[in-house]
């Protein structure tokens, strides 16, 4: 074999093992930026599912505070009216 085709081959060797290298770390890069990616968005959905539980919990506890606000003044409600007024209520609520 002449030396011109085995230098070639020897060069064609070489530029298929560099380009394999160089594209494994790509991949290798890609893969690890990718995890951090997904642990990410992981984040910011639970942020964003926890924010909506906050709000959903926060109007609960107003309407039970506007409930035990009306339900204060019991006394004060004459007794044939208590019932109506506070099933009333109640069912505004709900």
């Amino acid at each position: 074999m002449k030396l011109r085709y085995r230098l070639t081959i020897i060069i064609a060797a070489m530029t298929a093992v560099i380009i394999t290298l160089i594209a494994g770390i790509v991949l290798y890069r890609a893969q690890i930026l990718q995890t951090q990616v997904a642990f990410e968005n992981l984040k910011n959905l639970a942020h964003a599912e926890a924010s909506d539980m906050e709000m959903e919990f926060e109007m609960t506890m107003g309407a039970i505070s506007i409930i035990a606000d009306i339900y204060s003044s019991f006394e004060n409600i004459e007794m044939s009216l208590r019932r109506n007024l506070f099933d009333e209520i109640l069912h505004g609520v709900v």
